[in-house]
């Protein structure tokens, strides 16, 4: 997924429409590859193209399509932090982490087996982890968050509220990918 917006349906439909395709190729049953990838897109279908979320905000309701990888925003933070880098050197980069969305480095550590097993804590997968989690915490911890906004720069308060933000690191991202 490179972060097109287009609609779920019609990506669910050409995925079927490739995977059908993969299954009746002659080279099938002798392709481990082709097996292997028909096991995967079976294996995770549901998540793949699970229903949009709508949210109610201030600004009003905002239809939100769960990613379907995590690629968009690795990308967007290690294009990030290589320009701070380049710019500022690695002194400056304890500020900008100190200002970066609390969850966003631990997406990075989902392939580090060790934190995988400290995260999982004796759990098969990452829905089992998160079936134990209480909601009630959850809120007192998002109202906790919010009250620790204050400690964010307002410039980074104010992109983080803008309700086109997603959009947009989309557009970058696109603009980038093509080399305008």
């Amino acid at each position: 997924d490179n972060g097109d917006l287009s609609n779920i349906k019609t990506i669910e439909k050409e995925v079927k429409k490739f995977r059908d395709r993969l299954c009746k190729d002659k080279k099938y049953l002798e392709n481990k590859d082709y097996q292997k990838m028909v096991e995967q897109i079976d294996k995770y279908w549901t998540k793949l193209f699970a229903d949009s979320i709508i949210v109610k905000t201030k600004a009003g309701r905002i239809v939100i399509q769960p990613q379907r990888t995590n690629n968009i925003l690795e990308q967007f933070f290690r294009k990030l932090m290589r320009s701070f880098r380049k710019r500022n050197g690695f002194n400056a980069m304890e500020k900008i982490i100190k200002t970066m969305l609390p969850d966003t480095p631990l997406v990075m550590n989902l392939k580090n087996k060790d934190y995988m097993h400290i995260l999982l804590d004796g759990k098969e997968t990452l829905e089992e982890r998160f079936a134990e989690i209480d909601a009630k915490q959850v809120r007192e911890a998002l109202e906790k968050s919010r009250s620790e906004m204050s400690m964010i720069s307002p410039k980074i308060k104010k992109i983080i509220r803008m309700p086109e933000l997603p959009k947009s690191i989309v557009t970058l991202l696109d603009r980038k990918a093509s080399g305008y």
